[in-house]
């Protein structure tokens, strides 16, 4: 005796091969879209806030190389301090935050300077 398989989108009884699990390619792509989108998600989120701060980041020093600012003027306009591509300590023990190409590093609790 077969037991009746079932589409696993639709839940239509499947016909063909043993091991099929869907009835169409349509099924098939719907439910794989939606399990691929749902586990993106924080991955988005993330990306999102990332390109937000380079935008940022980019608004602030403009064509100069190093530019020095207020920790409260990055905060207004929305950046993320959590937020970052990667961190490197260097040789002296200092701490350098990247958002992409820009290197972010806290000169004291109220300043930070910004380089390419």
């Amino acid at each position: 005796m077969q037991e009746n398989k079932l589409c696993l989108l639709c839940t239509k009884p499947l016909l063909g091969r043993s091991d099929k699990k869907f009835c169409s390619e349509f099924c098939r792509n719907t439910l794989n879209n939606k399990v691929t989108s749902q586990s993106r998600l924080g991955m988005r989120s993330a990306q999102s806030i990332l390109s937000r701060n380079r935008k940022i980041l980019r608004e602030i020093i403009g064509d100069d190389l190093i530019k020095k600012v207020p920790q409260a003027t990055l905060i207004s306009m929305g950046y993320h301090f959590d937020y970052l591509t990667c961190m490197k300590i260097t040789q002296k023990g200092e701490i350098n935050k990247y958002c992409f190409e820009f290197n972010i590093r806290e000169l004291s609790d109220e300043m930070i300077e910004i380089f390419r």
